[in-house]
């Protein structure tokens, strides 16, 4: 199960310039609304660019933010088109072949999916299909959604993504 989160309890998240001896809270949780940062936090990323770009995300169980200055900012992503389910489990980020940022998002309970973002397109479900007849997916019944998800380093070339999805064997 998911961590709690207890009766009026609000989340920061703080950023560290001297790998960790220490730590200042960022802009996040005034940025985003009030009610946004009393959501769990399931996932935080920096961009695989954040030389040049200096992008973090962050997502709660039901929403996106992104920074592009480093944590100072942040401004929420539109979830539009977007089945929560029981909620978001997991985020990753990486770069296209154009080097623009695409996010990823995985959802939990009986309508568990991933989503990618790209651009200025909307929120697009990602088919997740089973075509070696290996026992995919159509041999389960969704319960838990997607625990995790992962591109891999060269998303770029090879748009490779890795999803770990949970469900009840019907074999």
């Amino acid at each position: 199960t998911q961590n709690a989160t207890p009766a009026n309890c609000v989340w920061n998240i703080y950023k560290s310039v001297d790998g960790g001896y220490t730590w200042k809270v960022t802009g996040w949780n005034s940025d985003v609304g009030s009610t946004i940062p009393t959501q769990d936090i399931v996932a935080i990323k920096c961009s695989p660019d954040w030389d040049n770009d200096n992008t973090v995300v962050v997502a709660t169980n039901g929403s996106v933010s992104y920074s592009d200055d480093a944590g100072k900012t942040f401004e929420s992503i539109s979830l539009a088109g977007v089945t929560l389910g029981t909620g978001i489990t997991c985020m990753d980020i990486t770069l296209d072949e154009d080097g623009d940022l695409i996010y990823g998002i995985g959802t939990g309970g009986g309508s568990g999916e991933i989503y990618l973002l790209t651009g200025l397109g909307g929120w697009v479900a990602q088919e997740i299909e089973d075509p070696d007849g290996l026992g995919g997916m159509s041999a389960y019944t969704f319960t838990r959604g997607v625990i995790a998800m992962a591109f891999s380093p060269n998303f770029g070339e090879d748009d490779t993504v890795f999803a770990i999805v949970g469900g009840q064997s019907s074999i």
